[in-house]
């Protein structure tokens, strides 16, 4: 499987450096790729629905503008990885390492990001409506202009966060699992700053 991937990897490179002329550009589907070695690797414009990297290297990874719905990244190692204006809806991020990540104008809507320690990331104009937030790390986060609409958000921690007066909602979801407790507008957002002055 691997000889595969990484023939479909060369050819995508050739495919990016040829600005299109040459080589194939990567897509992947419904395939299982737990605990690949994909670091340092330029994956700009790929497309991978639905596609498990489990417990997979892919740290320095450059996925801007990629296709990753629906995706499996659970236990990831995704440190300093590039998902700008990308698609992440519907994916699985549970318990991934995302330490200073940039994530500008990516969507995740309706992602599980449960424990995902994004640490450090430029969340800036991110798109996370209706994803599970409950125990995230965003600590010292860029969230500037990004969407908290209708997230459960219970237990984040977002110490340090720049930019949370400015991020939009509706409502949020503050109450453990199965016992859930809504803010509304102005009493969401002021329940957000509060978390990032004292969490």
């Amino acid at each position: 499987m691997n000889d595969v991937i990484n023939e479909k990897i060369k050819l995508h490179r050739t495919w990016l450096k040829s600005l299109g002329n040459n080589g194939t550009p990567l897509y992947l589907s419904e395939i299982d790729l737990s605990g690949i070695d994909l670091s340092n690797e330029n994956l700009t414009s790929v497309i991978l629905p639905e596609v498990t990297f489990k417990s997979a290297n892919l740290e320095n990874v450059i996925f801007n503008y990629s296709n990753l719905a629906s995706c499996n990244f659970f236990m990831a190692n995704l440190g300093n990885v590039q998902i700008v204006k990308a698609t992440a809806d519907y994916a699985d991020f549970e318990k991934a390492r995302m330490q200073n990540s940039n994530l500008f104008r990516s969507t995740f809507f309706e992602s599980n990001l449960t424990s995902t320690d994004l640490s450090g990331a430029n969340l800036e104009k991110t798109l996370f409506s209706e994803a599970n937030l409950v125990d995230a790390i965003l600590t010292n986060v860029n969230i500037t202009n990004a969407s908290l609409k209708k997230c459960r958000v219970y237990g984040i921690n977002l110490q340090g966060a720049i930019g949370i007066e400015t991020v939009q909602v509706d409502w949020i979801d503050i109450g453990k699992k199965g016992s859930p407790e809504i803010l509304i507008g102005k009493d969401a957002v002021n329940w957000l700053v509060k978390r990032a002055d004292n969490s």
